[in-house]
């Protein structure tokens, strides 16, 4: 299980930092690794980061293929939502699909405040920014600085980081 812990744990990094070909690889050797070794729930995750690899490469309908099919199996094996739903809105706004990312977002903003799950809260907005300003909607910048707030409040440095820096592309 540690191995496929740290593949799929490199596979998200790499995600986080934006950089889809490694991310392609960890999440392949993720799926492979999980399969064999019978862990599900990683094969599901590592589905998804495989999707959103793929969607960063321009493989579009793969990617969201993949994202929707990763997506779908964590919620068979029962994993915590809020990280994952937040990866599979931002694919669907990489994807065109905006109104549907956005109908993920505000659900995800409820089910977050309604189970006072705020842990990934930061990253919810920060998505619902990024979707807004590929809209050209008002509001991106109010989320990514609620985003900054929140991820400030939690000491997740890493959550600030990216919020800050998805406001300052958007400036």
């Amino acid at each position: 299980a540690s191995i496929a812990f740290a593949l799929i744990f490199t596979a998200g990094l790499y995600q986080r930092m934006r950089d889809a070909e490694p991310a392609l690889r960890f999440a392949e050797r993720t799926i492979e690794y999980s399969r064999l070794h019978g862990f599900g729930q990683w094969v599901a995750v590592g589905t998804l980061y495989k999707g959103w690899a793929l969607l960063s490469l321009g493989q579009v309908q793969e990617g969201m293929a993949q994202m929707r099919q990763g997506f779908q199996a964590t919620l068979q094996v029962e994993m915590i939502q809020l990280r994952y739903a937040a990866l599979l809105a931002e694919g669907l706004g990489l994807a065109g699909e905006l109104a549907e990312g956005l109908a993920l977002i505000t659900e995800l903003l409820e089910k977050a405040h309604r189970l006072g799950e705020l842990e990934w809260a930061p990253e919810i907005y920060r998505v619902k920014g990024e979707l807004l300003a590929l809209q050209g909607a008002a509001g991106a910048e109010a989320c990514f600085q609620r985003a900054i707030s929140l991820a400030r409040r939690q000491g997740s440095r890493s959550l600030e980081l990216r919020a800050a820096l998805s406001l300052a592309r958007l400036c």
